[in-house]
Protein backbone atom coordinates (compact mmCIF):
# COMPACT_ATOMS: atom_id res chain seq x y z
CA UNK A 1 0.00 0.00 0.00
CA UNK A 2 3.22 2.46 0.72
CA UNK A 3 4.18 2.11 -2.50
CA UNK A 4 1.25 2.45 -4.06
CA UNK A 5 0.72 5.62 -2.61
CA UNK A 6 4.59 6.84 -3.63
CA UNK A 7 3.75 5.68 -7.13
CA UNK A 8 0.41 8.20 -6.98
CA UNK A 9 2.15 10.65 -5.54
CA UNK A 10 5.32 11.06 -7.66
CA UNK A 11 2.79 10.14 -10.75
CA UNK A 12 0.83 13.31 -9.89
CA UNK A 13 3.15 15.20 -8.43
CA UNK A 14 5.55 14.79 -11.89
CA UNK A 15 2.19 14.99 -14.18
CA UNK A 16 1.11 18.72 -12.91
CA UNK A 17 4.81 20.29 -13.33
CA UNK A 18 4.88 19.09 -16.62
CA UNK A 19 1.68 20.14 -17.13
CA UNK A 20 2.59 23.59 -16.05
CA UNK A 21 5.67 23.75 -18.04
CA UNK A 22 3.96 22.49 -21.16
CA UNK A 23 6.00 19.24 -21.05
CA UNK A 24 4.14 16.27 -20.78
CA UNK A 25 5.07 14.44 -23.78
CA UNK A 26 8.81 15.37 -23.31
CA UNK A 27 8.82 13.90 -19.85
CA UNK A 28 6.63 10.68 -20.57
CA UNK A 29 8.77 10.14 -23.27
CA UNK A 30 11.81 10.35 -20.84
CA UNK A 31 10.07 7.89 -18.74
CA UNK A 32 9.50 5.49 -21.29
CA UNK A 33 13.39 5.77 -22.53
CA UNK A 34 14.98 5.20 -18.97
CA UNK A 35 12.50 1.55 -18.98
CA UNK A 36 13.87 0.90 -21.90
CA UNK A 37 17.66 1.18 -21.82
CA UNK A 38 17.39 -0.59 -18.11
CA UNK A 39 16.02 -3.48 -20.08
CA UNK A 40 17.82 -3.53 -23.21
CA UNK A 41 21.58 -2.68 -21.09
CA UNK A 42 22.21 -4.95 -18.45
CA UNK A 43 25.16 -3.06 -17.30
CA UNK A 44 22.76 0.37 -16.91
CA UNK A 45 20.11 -2.13 -14.52
CA UNK A 46 23.20 -3.45 -12.65
CA UNK A 47 24.13 -0.05 -11.87
CA UNK A 48 20.30 0.64 -10.49
CA UNK A 49 20.28 -1.85 -8.46
CA UNK A 50 24.06 -2.22 -7.14
CA UNK A 51 24.60 -2.13 -3.54
CA UNK A 52 28.61 -1.47 -4.70
CA UNK A 53 28.57 1.99 -6.03
CA UNK A 54 27.10 4.45 -3.91
CA UNK A 55 24.17 6.57 -4.41
CA UNK A 56 26.24 9.86 -5.24
CA UNK A 57 28.21 7.81 -7.67
CA UNK A 58 24.87 6.73 -9.19
CA UNK A 59 23.30 9.77 -9.54
CA UNK A 60 26.38 11.54 -10.85
CA UNK A 61 26.71 8.75 -13.91
CA UNK A 62 23.40 8.61 -14.48
CA UNK A 63 22.95 12.87 -14.50
CA UNK A 64 26.38 12.66 -16.68
CA UNK A 65 25.32 10.02 -19.27
CA UNK A 66 21.37 11.18 -19.49
CA UNK A 67 21.75 15.28 -19.16
CA UNK A 68 20.31 16.71 -22.35
CA UNK A 69 19.58 13.11 -23.76
CA UNK A 70 16.05 13.01 -21.44
CA UNK A 71 13.83 15.87 -20.52
CA UNK A 72 15.39 17.50 -16.63
CA UNK A 73 12.04 16.56 -15.25
CA UNK A 74 12.13 13.23 -16.29
CA UNK A 75 16.33 13.19 -15.00
CA UNK A 76 14.94 15.10 -11.71
CA UNK A 77 12.91 12.30 -10.95
CA UNK A 78 14.90 9.85 -11.79
CA UNK A 79 17.66 11.42 -9.15
CA UNK A 80 15.11 11.01 -6.60
CA UNK A 81 14.10 7.65 -6.90
CA UNK A 82 17.75 7.02 -6.48
CA UNK A 83 18.08 9.40 -3.45
CA UNK A 84 15.85 7.40 -2.02
CA UNK A 85 16.75 4.44 -2.82
CA UNK A 86 12.88 3.71 -4.43
CA UNK A 87 14.20 3.00 -8.37
CA UNK A 88 12.25 -0.12 -8.34
CA UNK A 89 9.11 2.18 -8.07
CA UNK A 90 10.07 3.80 -12.08
CA UNK A 91 8.05 1.59 -14.53
CA UNK A 92 5.14 1.62 -12.03
CA UNK A 93 5.36 5.66 -11.84
CA UNK A 94 5.82 6.12 -15.54
CA UNK A 95 2.30 3.67 -15.91
CA UNK A 96 0.67 5.84 -13.56
CA UNK A 97 2.35 9.13 -15.53
CA UNK A 98 0.84 7.77 -18.85
CA UNK A 99 -2.29 6.91 -17.23
CA UNK A 100 -2.67 10.52 -16.11
CA UNK A 101 -1.68 12.02 -19.96
CA UNK A 102 -4.26 9.30 -21.24
CA UNK A 103 -6.92 10.21 -19.40
CA UNK A 104 -6.17 14.13 -19.71
CA UNK A 105 -5.56 14.83 -23.35
CA UNK A 106 -7.92 16.42 -25.21
CA UNK A 107 -7.56 13.95 -28.47
CA UNK A 108 -6.65 10.13 -28.85
CA UNK A 109 -5.18 8.19 -31.33
CA UNK A 110 -7.81 5.24 -32.44
CA UNK A 111 -6.59 2.72 -35.15
CA UNK A 112 -9.68 0.43 -37.21
CA UNK A 113 -8.78 -2.10 -38.52
CA UNK A 114 -10.45 -4.18 -41.10
CA UNK A 115 -10.24 -6.54 -43.95
CA UNK A 116 -10.75 -3.68 -46.28
CA UNK A 117 -9.90 -0.45 -46.59
CA UNK A 118 -12.73 1.88 -45.21
CA UNK A 119 -13.92 4.85 -47.70
CA UNK A 120 -13.36 7.88 -45.83
CA UNK A 121 -16.89 8.32 -45.33
CA UNK A 122 -17.15 5.31 -43.19
CA UNK A 123 -13.68 6.41 -41.15
CA UNK A 124 -15.13 9.97 -40.56
CA UNK A 125 -18.67 8.28 -39.34
CA UNK A 126 -16.59 6.37 -36.65
CA UNK A 127 -14.22 9.10 -35.83
CA UNK A 128 -17.85 11.29 -35.03
CA UNK A 129 -19.24 8.80 -33.34
CA UNK A 130 -16.20 8.03 -30.95
CA UNK A 131 -15.78 11.66 -30.81
CA UNK A 132 -19.28 12.31 -29.12
CA UNK A 133 -19.13 9.46 -26.78
CA UNK A 134 -15.51 10.52 -25.49
CA UNK A 135 -15.31 14.04 -25.65
CA UNK A 136 -12.63 13.98 -27.44
CA UNK A 137 -10.54 14.79 -30.49
CA UNK A 138 -10.36 11.80 -32.53
CA UNK A 139 -7.47 11.27 -35.10
CA UNK A 140 -8.27 7.84 -36.95
CA UNK A 141 -6.03 5.74 -38.91
CA UNK A 142 -7.36 2.38 -40.93
CA UNK A 143 -5.21 -0.47 -41.14
CA UNK A 144 -6.04 -3.42 -43.36
CA UNK A 145 -5.69 -7.21 -42.21
CA UNK A 146 -7.02 -9.47 -44.77
CA UNK A 147 -6.85 -12.75 -42.26
CA UNK A 148 -9.99 -10.54 -40.42
CA UNK A 149 -13.19 -12.46 -42.11
CA UNK A 150 -15.34 -9.54 -41.89
CA UNK A 151 -16.22 -6.61 -39.02
CA UNK A 152 -13.50 -4.63 -37.06
CA UNK A 153 -11.06 -3.98 -34.16
CA UNK A 154 -10.93 -0.81 -32.63
CA UNK A 155 -7.79 -0.10 -30.60
CA UNK A 156 -8.66 3.59 -28.70
CA UNK A 157 -5.33 4.01 -26.53
CA UNK A 158 -4.86 0.57 -24.45
CA UNK A 159 -8.16 -0.73 -25.28
CA UNK A 160 -9.21 -2.69 -27.69
CA UNK A 161 -12.84 -3.32 -29.28
CA UNK A 162 -12.65 -6.90 -31.19
CA UNK A 163 -16.24 -6.79 -33.19
CA UNK A 164 -14.79 -9.02 -35.79
CA UNK A 165 -16.33 -11.93 -37.49
CA UNK A 166 -13.02 -14.24 -36.66
CA UNK A 167 -13.25 -13.24 -33.11
CA UNK A 168 -17.07 -14.18 -33.12
CA UNK A 169 -16.60 -17.37 -34.43
CA UNK A 170 -14.07 -18.14 -31.74
CA UNK A 171 -15.97 -16.92 -28.98
CA UNK A 172 -19.42 -19.01 -30.88
CA UNK A 173 -16.82 -22.30 -30.58
CA UNK A 174 -15.62 -21.46 -27.18
CA UNK A 175 -18.78 -21.95 -26.20
CA UNK A 176 -19.87 -24.38 -27.87
CA UNK A 177 -16.41 -26.20 -26.42
CA UNK A 178 -17.80 -25.30 -22.81
CA UNK A 179 -21.21 -25.93 -23.48
CA UNK A 180 -20.23 -29.75 -25.01
CA UNK A 181 -17.86 -30.04 -21.54
CA UNK A 182 -20.81 -29.44 -19.49
CA UNK A 183 -23.20 -32.04 -21.20
CA UNK A 184 -20.76 -34.86 -20.45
Amino acid sequence: MANNTHVNKYAKGLFNISIKNNSASDVRDGLNSIIKISKTIPEFNHLLFTKNTSRADKKTILSNVLRGKIDSLALELFIILIENDEVQLLVNITNKYNHLININATELNVSITSNVELSEDKLSSVRDNISKKLDKQINIKNNVDKSLIGGVQLRIGNTIIDNSLSNKLIKLKNNLKNNHSNME
